[in-house]
């Protein structure tokens, strides 16, 4: 994939790796999502077991496959404190469709973000 950025991609590689480990990790690349999903990551586990497998069959009331924004943001109203779940839908509909899949949220019962960002 070409971005088209022509500058120097070291440089670019070492201002964003601010930790300097060697990765990026999604906290450097864009910190106000990765508080964003942490938070969503807390709320799976203590109401639904960390199962996004749970959560999708939980919110699709209509059984349809997907959840639409609309559903996604009324299944959370008086459950979530997490912030606003509009934005939180956003950054879970990765591919710009509307709607998320019970594949989007899969990642969601893997990823175990680092313990401050979900304190």
């Amino acid at each position: 994939v070409d971005l088209g950025f022509r500058g120097n991609v070291a440089a670019l590689w070492r201002f964003v790796d601010a930790d300097h480990s060697g990765s990026i990790t999604m906290l450097e690349l864009d910190p106000t999502a990765a508080l964003q999903l942490a938070s969503f990551k807390v709320f799976l586990n203590g109401s639904f077991g960390g199962s996004p497998d749970r959560v999708f069959a939980a919110f699709d009331g209509n059984r349809s496959g997907r959840l639409s924004k609309q559903e996604f943001v009324e299944a959370m109203r008086g459950r979530y404190d997490g912030g606003s779940p509009g934005p939180l839908f956003d950054l879970l509909d990765r591919r710009g469709l509307g709607y998320v899949v019970q594949a989007d949220l899969a990642y969601l019962g893997r990823w175990q973000p680092r313990t401050y960002l979900s304190a």
